[in-house]
């Protein structure tokens, strides 16, 4: 324990000097965590946060807790409670809207500290947190939509309707006007609108929630419509599930996916397509077949249009056709598909579209102790299992050491695979 310091005398360049100091320390034993709710609006009445306060070893806490509520505002309009609480393990703590001045004083975020006090040793450990309170309960987000309004093919567009903490906005009543239709639609369980444009003279699409209340604000939506001109009238488009696709199977290189394509042919009762797949820089599938382009009905729901389907253009026939793609480990987690054919006049026919895979791996690594739970001078066992040949890292930190860890886990799957993505290419790619 001390004052150090240290000399660094390079071989070449200036001496440099650093000071440090070495002093007690005892690592954390217990961790508070504070868990506000899962969003706040303007138009509740109460605020509950929940206080948690437990040893490394998962067993509760026994002590004082001491917790203060900002409503972040100033002079006559600023508001501090804090109470006092005996805790032992986990606690709800609710305050009223009226006390903490929501309404009265236009009141957007909520600042919260908790400190807790162990019984018998007098050991602080505190946590904090800012919630936001929502003036808007609906949020409209695009889930998906056609990139181009084409020739003698309908247009989808798929709204989701969501919550403040993002999860689904059920039985919300909605307006949706397009191509010079307006109609009423309510959400379904999964929060989703669905809309199909027949009509290839539409220019944009316009939604409003329609249960906003006083002191929030309305939900609206708005989309213009980018058109795809063919001197032909002729068309392709990938019409596929926004499910995301597969990995191989164990013991498989590849995976395989079928994908829906609607088409507009117009003297073309056959086509050789070519189908790319492209992932992490690199093409990742090719393969050009032909298929005949028989004319048969399209893939949708007469639910979701928004006026009635028109007959094909004359001298035009449409329908949709399966094309097989195969995926190896490697085309993942986003893949963009282009399809293309050349008509006989030289036009190029084609549609590309970006789908989402699962986080593939082709070496699977498991890891587990023999036990949850044990004591101190006892065995425990950790068990890696991987493929042969394969190289593992492994580290094992203490759970108190964890607690000091500005991040504890940066090697997972999700910063690995958000590395990997810095090698997607678009029009911004240089």
């Amino acid at each position: 324990m001390g004052t150090y310091t240290i000399h660094l005398i390079p071989p070449q360049g200036s001496k440099t000097t650093t000071i440090f100091k070495v002093e007690d320390f005892v690592l954390p034993r217990f961790e508070v965590t504070l868990r506000p709710p899962p969003y706040s609006l303007a138009t509740d009445s109460t605020f509950s946060f929940t206080v948690c306060a437990n040893y490394t070893f998962e067993q509760p806490v026994k002590g004082n807790l001491s917790i203060t509520i900002d409503n972040t505002k100033s002079r006559k309009c600023q508001t501090r409670i804090t109470r006092n609480i005996t805790i032992s393990g986990c606690t709800d703590v609710e305050e009223t809207a009226a006390k903490l001045q929501i309404v009265d004083c236009n009141v957007y975020s909520l600042k919260v500290n908790a400190v807790v006090t162990e019984e018998g040793t007098g050991v602080e450990a505190m946590a904090s947190t800012t919630t936001s309170i929502q003036r808007r309960l609906i949020t409209l987000k695009t889930l998906y939509k056609d990139q181009y309004m084409k020739p003698n093919l309908p247009f989808t567009l798929k709204v989701r309707a969501s919550r403040p903490d993002n999860t689904a906005g059920v039985g919300v009543p909605v307006e949706l006007c397009a191509g010079g239709q307006c109609t009423n639609l309510t959400t379904g369980v999964d929060g989703l609108i669905t809309a199909v444009l027949p009509n290839y003279q539409s220019v944009s699409v316009r939604m409003k929630a329609l249960n906003s209340r006083v002191n929030m604000y309305s939900s609206e939506y708005y989309q213009t419509l980018s058109h795809y001109f063919s001197p032909s009238n002729s068309s392709l488009l990938i019409y596929s599930p926004e499910e995301t696709l597969k990995c191989a199977e164990a013991g498989q290189s590849t995976s395989q996916h079928i994908l829906p394509v609607l088409f507009s042919a117009r003297d073309q009762p056959t086509a050789a397509i070519t189908v790319q797949v492209v992932s992490r820089g690199s093409i990742q599938y090719t393969n050009t077949q032909d298929y005949q382009l028989p004319s048969g009905p399209l893939p949708i729901s007469t639910e979701h249009l928004v006026e009635p389907l028109p007959p094909p253009l004359p001298g035009t026939v449409r329908g949709v056709i399966n094309l097989t793609i195969s995926l190896p480990d490697t085309a993942s987690p986003i893949v963009k598909v282009l399809i293309w054919y050349t008509r006989e006049d030289g036009e190029v026919v084609s549609d590309n579209r970006e789908l989402k895979v699962e986080k593939c791996l082709p070496h699977q690594v498991n890891l587990q102790w023999s036990t949850p739970n044990t004591q101190p001078g006892q065995p425990a066992t950790l068990t890696l299992t991987s493929l042969p040949e394969a190289v593992c890292s492994l580290g094992v930190v203490d759970k108190s050491s964890e607690l000091l860890a500005v991040d504890p886990d940066p090697i997972n799957l999700d910063s690995l695979f958000s590395f990997i993505n810095t090698f997607k290419i678009d029009r911004y790619t240089k």
